[in-house]
């Protein structure tokens, strides 16, 4: 192979050359994945020209893991009494921030008014998968039972309770309240 100048004429000659290099990937799934490289599997020495010389065989793997910004979502978290005194759960996922300060607003002013004030009543991000919430549900379509934690630096943690699994309310930096649900944790289907 010729190389020429800026006037045309031939500045050098060098020889091409050729590699073998293969590539696969596997994906585990949960957007796991690994790649394998092999290169120059001949272990051929090349140089391009005017360049520092090519790479040696070699093996290079790469496992990555993909994480997606939409695992956390926004959502507004309701804590109220019922008639028999236990606390009602209500999760709804909210498009952001702010669109979940003006629903805690909006959701407060008509607890308060029906004279049914919530517990608590707090914007935060879930990666809780919730069915979507119903309003009105009989008392006993609330089966699914959670505890929910309210640290006082605000947001909060819903974890959906296993059949026969406790859970003590407590006050405190961390409030904790026991409550049921008629909305259902998706992460178990």
């Amino acid at each position: 192979m010729d190389y020429r100048g800026p006037s045309g004429t031939a500045a050098a000659s060098a020889a091409g050359y050729g590699t073998l290099n293969l590539r696969s990937d596997v994906d585990f799934g949960n957007d796991l994945s690994l790649v394998a490289e092999l290169n120059n599997l001949t272990d051929r020495a090349f140089s391009p020209y005017a360049q520092l010389p090519g790479a040696e065989r070699s093996i290079n793997l790469f496992l990555s893991k993909t994480f997606s910004d939409t695992m956390l979502k926004t959502a507004l978290l309701v804590l109220t009494l019922t008639d028999d005194g236990t606390t009602r759960v209500t999760l709804s996922e909210q498009a952001g921030v702010e669109e979940c300060a003006l629903a805690r607003t909006t959701v407060t002013a008509i607890l308060t008014r029906s004279g049914r004030p919530a517990l608590a009543v707090v914007c935060g991000e879930t990666g809780l998968r919730l069915t979507p919430l119903e309003h009105g549900p009989a008392p006993e379509t609330e089966v699914n039972r959670c505890r929910v934690e309210l640290p006082a630096s605000g947001g909060f943690t819903v974890e959906a309770l296993a059949e026969g699994e406790t859970c003590t309310p407590a006050p405190g930096a961390t409030a904790v309240h026991c409550g049921h649900s008629v909305q259902k944790d998706l992460a178990g289907e």
